[in-house]
């Protein structure tokens, strides 16, 4: 709601989100204004960007599934983002035209995680995405876990993977997208599958996919006894904080 708000109070002709966490590099709006006029059909523009993790010290540009020598161009949202799950458009590496922004209403209201990528995808699969490989911001993740969203349980009316029954029609007709949002299913919905409160949700959505097209590393995991893999989980997560202070 604060970037609603705060972009119903702009007056620019196209939006740009930053954290207070992120940070640009100083030729980010310079370098994305020369995109938007090299290819002004787009209803959203993206760079690539650095992940910064330097507690852990594995800072590094994040491995978009762009086609190999792509530098500038227009992309398939859906093929690059399933190809290694790694976020093609983030909210700190976008730009938006206003009259598309109004025209989805901006982002959702009641999602707590994956508001940003409930409206990247009602634009991509209507628009074109155009995208320079080139990282132009960066993505910080030296914070305190209890102030990120990522590696909390959301109520299912709260998360993006519950709240995707608009684009069932999608799912039948577009592959790509097809692709992308099972991909996104198994991994996202791990967790939950796992916790005892949330296990009949996830397990109902992960009906949904069609696993002949999933990894065998990603069906195994699935297969595994459901007690077995809660221990593994809970042992995983236990040694998290031994394992980042090697």
């Amino acid at each position: 709601m604060a970037r609603n708000n705060a972009a119903a109070l702009s007056q620019g002709d196209y939006l740009c989100f930053l954290d207070a966490d992120d940070w640009w590099a100083p030729d980010f709006l310079m370098e994305m204004s020369r995109l938007i006029e090299e290819l002004p059909d787009a209803g959203i523009y993206g760079t690539n960007y650095t992940i910064v993790n330097e507690t852990r010290h594995k800072t590094r540009v994040a491995e978009i599934g762009v086609e190999e020598g792509c530098e500038r161009g227009y992309i398939n949202y859906c093929q690059t983002y399933a190809k290694t799950m790694y976020m093609p458009l983030t909210s700190i590496t976008v730009a938006i035209p206003r009259s598309i922004f109004d025209e989805m209403k901006g982002f959702p209201k009641g999602i707590k995680l994956g508001e940003d990528f409930l409206l990247w995808i009602r634009i991509a699969l209507k628009y074109k995405v155009a995208f320079l490989n080139k990282s132009m911001a960066f993505y910080n993740q030296d914070v305190d876990t209890a102030n990120r969203g990522v590696g909390k349980l959301y109520k299912p009316e709260e998360h993006m993977l519950w709240n995707l029954d608009f684009l069932a029609s999608e799912e039948v007709s577009n592959p790509d997208y097809k692709q992308l949002v099972d991909n996104l299913r198994t991994y996202g919905l791990y967790p939950y599958y796992l916790s005892k409160e949330y296990h009949d949700a996830a397990k109902k959505e992960l009906e949904k996919v069609d696993w002949k097209k999933q990894t065998e590393r990603t069906r195994k995991q699935y297969s595994k006894s459901l007690l077995w893999s809660r221990l593994m989980f809970k042992i995983k997560v236990l040694l998290m904080p031994f394992k980042h202070a090697i």
